[in-house]
């Protein structure tokens, strides 16, 4: 990530306090104010890994800027930004707000990524790069934007979420593991790889199993073969599956009963589907 992309998400931050403290400069290279020598650069000890985020809002002018906070379910969101169409996924993701403050005359960018710093241990959002044109004026508008992260995609240990790294913005702060509960990456089975390699008797898991062909194909290579629904006629996803499903996906527990057997069922469900070695390549017919 680059130092400009994270300016732009924070640079208003730092004018802000500038102002406050009465000492701020015309910075002539990016065009926004910044803060006088003696306030520490919040960029030089930062220690960042991308968060995976599926983005459910951006650009709402919603909320008390400068918050950030754990979203109490889809009603919840929905109140917040409106009735918007997603599906819901609650066992294994969690949302976040944060309403980052937006300058009126120094517009973000759109939401580009979720980072997060490994020294203040602080997950924050991130915008494209935006072109400045003079100083950013120091009003502070709502600036709201609402991910979705699977649980196993947080970090471990404890950690906080804020509209910036910097430490301007109050921090909501998450024990170890508190958010980590009951996403399929907390169950005994391996997540395979696709090409997978699986022994007679072993189980493992399959992230993102696609239900757009229903269960015609396994959609994965394993030990080396293709692999189509066993059970002639129809290849229907089990109600069960729907139940749980994301989309068009499912997360699929795998066993190999025999060299040319696998059964599956979705995770979260009951049903299983047996499968057997296809001659062909999948595909939907």
């Amino acid at each position: 990530m680059s130092t400009k992309r994270l300016i732009t998400a924070i640079s208003f931050a730092l004018a802000l306090l500038a102002t406050a403290c009465g000492s701020t400069a015309s910075n002539g290279d990016s065009g926004v104010q910044s803060v006088s020598e003696e306030i520490t650069d919040p960029l030089a000890e930062l220690d960042l890994v991308e968060v995976p985020a599926r983005l459910l809002a951006d650009d709402v002018a919603s909320g008390e800027p400068g918050s950030a906070r754990l979203v109490d379910g889809f009603s919840d969101f929905n109140a917040a930004v409106g009735e918007v169409e997603i599906e819901e996924d609650g066992t294994f993701e969690v949302l976040f707000e944060f309403v980052v403050p937006e300058s009126g005359s120094c517009s973000l960018g759109p939401f580009e990524a979720l980072e997060f710093d490994q020294n203040s241990r602080v997950i924050f959002p991130t915008f494209e790069e935006v072109e400045r044109d003079g100083a950013c004026t120091a009003d502070e508008n709502p600036h709201l934007v609402m991910v979705g992260v699977l649980r196993n995609d947080l970090p471990d240990g404890a950690f906080s979420v804020s509209v910036s790294p910097a430490g301007f913005y109050p921090l909501v702060e998450f024990d170890a593991g508190e958010l980590k509960a009951a996403g399929p990456g907390d169950t005994e089975f391996e997540v395979l790889g696709d090409p997978a390699i699986v022994e007679v008797g072993a189980t493992g898991l399959l992230r993102n199993y696609t239900t757009h062909c229903d269960t015609q194909y396994l959609w994965w290579q394993v030990n080396g073969q293709n692999w189509q629904n066993a059970e002639p006629g129809p290849s229907s996803i089990p109600s069960d599956w729907r139940d749980v499903e994301r989309g068009e996906l499912v997360d699929l527990i795998i066993t190999l009963e025999a060299p040319d057997l696998i059964s599956a069922v979705a995770f979260g469900a009951e049903t299983v589907v047996m499968f057997e070695p296809a001659d062909t390549a999948n595909g939907c017919d």
